[in-house]
């Protein structure tokens, strides 16, 4: 992503991803690792669908959205 960002000349700051719960709840570390990856390069992340799925409250609070 850092690549892409910079190949294109856009911010990270201006960059919305949307993570969706069945993505969370396949991997929940993997989830974690990404959401944590592109905060720190300054993206917002979103939960998609929340409420859809099976994904509970306490885990979308530890993955601090």
């Amino acid at each position: 992503m850092v690549q892409v960002l910079a190949r294109c000349h856009f911010p990270a700051r201006r960059l919305q991803v949307e993570v969706t719960e069945s993505y969370v709840m396949e991997n929940p570390e993997r989830a974690r690792a990404a959401i944590e990856n592109m905060k720190a390069l300054g993206a917002a992340v979103a939960l998609d669908d929340f409420g859809i799925g099976l994904l509970q409250y306490w885990l979308s609070a530890q993955l601090q959205f």
